[in-house]
């Protein structure tokens, strides 16, 4: 089941940040009779298109036979995502650096617009079926608007599961109304993924 944070933040809300980037995203657009629209209404083809292009859809529709394997992404505002995994027995104990990722973008700004963001929007590890493992995830973000500079995290959030072989799966840092939760499901089928029923670990350090 997913674990719920709340955001910790400095100085201007993060919803004024995410209002100060998607107005700088719009001013960029090559007509103005899109403003405040998003790709995905603009052109919801290429905009499904752009995000499965950039979220690990293709990579879960891949899975060496005989292992499973785990896609790490975020989704919400444009944070870095740090995942972790491990698969001590021993809680909270032995995690390995999987990579950071962030959230561009893609299916709300245009893709030249999304493309200008740095760093990867997912990550994926290959497991060893029927071994648990702990997937640990942290967030931070940093921004600008109207001079003042806002900063937040949110996590470390740790939920455990134990994979199955030939299984694709699929952990979400999601970002919302200031709070995030981590979520995993099994992805194989990454157009009907079904959540898995994983536990919540408590007391695990960030990083």
């Amino acid at each position: 089941m997913p674990t719920i944070h709340h955001w910790r933040k400095k100085n201007c809300s993060q919803i004024e940040f995410v209002k100060f980037m998607a107005i700088a995203g719009c001013v960029t657009l090559a007509s103005c009779g899109n403003l405040g629209k998003s790709y995905s209404q603009i052109d919801p083809p290429g905009a499904e298109r752009e995000i499965k292009a950039h979220n690990g859809y293709f990579a879960l529709k891949d899975v060496a036979p005989g292992v499973a394997k785990l896609v790490m992404r975020s989704e919400g505002i444009s944070s870095s995502v740090r995942f972790s995994t491990s698969v001590s027995a021993a809680p909270c104990e032995e995690f390995v650096a999987s990579g950071t990722v962030v959230d561009k973008g893609h299916g709300v700004l245009l893709p030249r617009i999304a493309k200008l963001t740095p760093g990867r929007e997912f990550v994926e590890k290959q497991l060893t079926p029927d071994q648990p493992v702990q997937v640990r995830a942290h967030s931070t973000w940093a921004g600008t608007s109207a001079g003042m500079t806002s900063f937040g995290s949110c996590g470390s959030v740790v939920l455990g599961f134990t994979p199955l072989a030939n299984r694709a799966y699929l952990a979400r840092f999601v970002n919302s109304d200031n709070r995030c939760q981590l979520v995993i499901e099994d992805a194989t089928n990454p157009d009907v993924p079904v959540a898995v029923d994983a536990r919540a670990i408590a007391g695990c350090s960030k990083f």
